[in-house]
């Protein structure tokens, strides 16, 4: 979080990552249907894939909205109603063009598969045509739209970002003003925790002049801070444009000096950017 330089924006969050994941939902009322697709799952070793399970359209509709999975394994016909309730349920004020949704029937329907497919799911399967490469072919095809989608989307939100802090650089010729209105702008992007401008001084001493961070997390504002663990290990390495990221400071090999440090400020990851300046050195990061 605070690795020092003349001045540096960052944004951490105060809790922990985990490592990547591809979440499945599947909903099927067949215990032995379920089976079978978890079976195929955890074959393809080449994906970490972590699996919920529903048997209804109540109890899938809540745990799409409790755990966002990465794609789900709809059976089209459920005791409680049928698939194309569930489609108009999570589509509703979606703006991705599809839905992550791989649809399952016992029925060779083509109609039933249109109106799918109309309403936004990503894929349709038979099930008696169903298999391992079948089955985890369609997961990675929908898994790999929708990445492809979300950089995208990430892509167009970064130059929003840009362009909302040119402007607000360009309303206003208060440093302080302007100080908060990026730090606000970053976290809101990032979705961290806290974010904060933290001005240096030659001997890498300094104050955090800006911050955005959320409750129930220890305040920084003002704070003055000497890291001389930075000064001699990362210090230099920033100077030359160095990246660093850590999912979690406690495998990061960073020194014990400064972990104690991200530790007085609640940090478990944490991912700083350096943005050098022909007059200053000036570090964005996360």
């Amino acid at each position: 979080m605070f690795n020092p330089l003349n001045s540096l924006i960052n944004a951490s969050n105060n809790s922990q990552s985990s490592n990547s994941q591809v979440k499945v939902l599947i909903v099927d009322d067949s215990e032995a249907h379920r089976s079978l697709y978890r079976r195929y799952i955890r074959t393809d070793i080449s994906t970490n894939y972590q699996i919920s399970e529903a048997n209804n359209i109540r109890e899938g509709l809540k745990l799409w909205r409790s755990l966002e999975p990465d794609v789900v394994v709809l059976d089209f016909s459920l005791p409680d109603s049928n698939g194309l309730e569930f489609l108009e349920a999570i589509g509703d004020g979606a703006i991705e063009p599809k839905l992550p949704v791989i649809m399952l029937t016992a029925y060779k329907d083509g109609i039933m598969a249109a109106k799918a497919i109309k309403i936004g799911a990503a894929d349709y399967l038979i099930k008696d045509e169903i298999s391992f490469d079948s089955f985890c072919r369609s997961i990675h095809q929908v898994v790999d739209r929708f990445k492809l989608f979300r950089q995208l989307e990430r892509s167009q939100q970064q130059e929003i970002l840009i362009s909302e802090i040119s402007l607000h650089v360009r309303r206003s010729l208060e440093q302080d003003e302007i100080y908060e209105a990026i730090v606000h702008e970053v976290k809101n992007f990032l979705n961290a925790d806290r974010t904060v401008i933290y001005k240096f001084n030659p001997n890498l001493s300094g104050t955090i002049v800006a911050e955005a961070v959320d409750q129930p997390w220890i305040a920084s504002i003002n704070a003055n801070i000497i890291d001389t663990c930075f000064r001699d290990n990362l210090g230099g390495a920033y100077r030359q444009g160095r990246i660093f990221a850590a999912n979690d400071i406690y495998n990061a090999n960073l020194s014990a000096c400064h972990i104690q440090l991200l530790e007085r400020f609640q940090v478990k990851a944490n991912l700083v950017v350096p943005i050098l300046l022909p007059d200053s050195s000036t570090y964005l990061g996360k």
